[in-house]
């Protein structure tokens, strides 16, 4: 009788391994928060060693560093991803896609950013906070200024930019503290068609139903 075939184990690469490893970080620092997420805790999640860790990443520090540009390479989905006939139905379905994304990365994005946001001075990661809000602007920026050469949008093209960043962290935190009447009841969705209002001009398309016309 033959025996069974020993399953052979597959050495994980140094980049997965590295990836699994700021992956279970980003978790934890959604439950425990910056200074809650320690070597222990990230190592137990990805079912190694401290001293395993440590071939991987010289520091707790560098850990977070690459959870952050996991966090930069998810950041801007909602931004990327919506498509439009027009710049200002683009805007609006950037808009639109936000907070489903938000509901979906709310424990791989939204909690582990503002638990970076609320560190020290002195903690090295703060840095990442500002480019990625930068990354985030300059994506919105082209849309917004294609929307002004098409007529659709009157003036002041990054604040629009910025108004729409500052829409989309005023959900989050909507998320995070739970206040279904802006998530769930339809506020949020009106307050961003009377901000894109405020930016276009008469008959732009922007219909009082809170949906973009077509043209």
């Amino acid at each position: 009788m033959n025996e069974p075939a020993k399953t052979r184990r597959v050495r994980k690469t140094k980049s997965v391994r590295r990836r699994e490893i700021a992956e279970a970080a980003l978790r934890i620092m959604a439950r425990h928060g910056y200074y809650g997420t320690s070597v222990a805790r990230i190592a137990k999640a990805v079912g190694i060693s401290n001293s395993a860790l440590y071939q991987h990443f010289r520091n707790r520090e560098d850990v977070l560093v690459a959870a952050t540009e996991l966090m930069g390479e998810r950041a801007h989905e909602w931004i990327v991803a919506p498509s439009g006939s027009t710049a200002l139905e683009r805007l609006d379905k950037i808009a639109e896609s936000h907070l489903p994304w938000a509901i979906s990365a709310m424990e791989s994005f939204v909690r582990p950013v503002f638990a970076l946001v609320g560190v020290t001075e002195k903690a090295r990661l703060e840095p990442s906070t500002p480019r990625a809000v930068l990354s985030s602007y300059e994506l919105l920026l082209p849309v917004v200024e294609e929307g002004q050469r098409e007529g659709s949008i009157r003036s002041e093209p990054g604040d629009l930019a910025w108004a729409i960043l500052m829409f989309a962290w005023a959900e989050d935190m909507a998320l995070l503290a739970r206040v279904t009447e802006v998530t769930e009841a339809g506020a949020s969705r009106r307050n961003f068609m009377r901000l894109l209002s405020a930016y276009a001009p008469p008959g732009a398309g922007i219909s009082d139903g809170g949906q973009v016309a077509d043209k």
